[in-house]
């Protein structure tokens, strides 16, 4: 990619705009998610714990992408005006990556630890159509 595209996307914001658009999107996922297994809780509660599994998973990507954004974004405010991709680079290697943050790590760890304790663990399901659960 040409140097002055990196420098211009990196300028713009492009960088923290992706992760928050990530976050958002699990955001609606999982809510899409939690709300079908509360509609599902009495006529099949274990399919209804699945879901609702499934969408505390999906839900601790979005606080992780959420916290990885933040950090882009102070980034960015850091070194939007850098001059060049070296300055840019310069700046952020006197920083940790972006996952190896003590807010990320935080929002990860207590994210995760509430999803397993509630769960007992992570799940993923496949993509499938959600449909409403059978009427009684």
């Amino acid at each position: 990619m040409d140097e002055r595209l990196t420098l211009r996307l990196f300028q713009s914001g492009a960088v923290p705009f992706c992760c928050f658009g990530a976050s958002l999107c699990l955001v609606a996922y999982t809510t899409v998610w939690a709300a079908t297994a509360y509609k599902w809780a009495k006529a099949a509660p274990n399919i209804s714990r699945d879901m609702a599994a499934h969408a505390a998973t999906t839900g601790t990507g979005a606080v992780i992408a959420g916290a990885v954004g933040i950090e882009a974004c102070h980034d960015w405010l850091s070194h939007r005006k850098a001059a060049s991709l070296e300055d840019v680079t310069r700046g952020l290697v006197q920083r940790r990556a972006f996952f190896l943050r003590t807010p990320v790590l935080l929002a990860g760890t207590a994210s995760a630890a509430a999803t397993i304790y509630t769960f007992g663990g992570f799940q993923i399901r496949q993509p499938t159509k959600i449909t409403p659960p059978p009427t009684q």
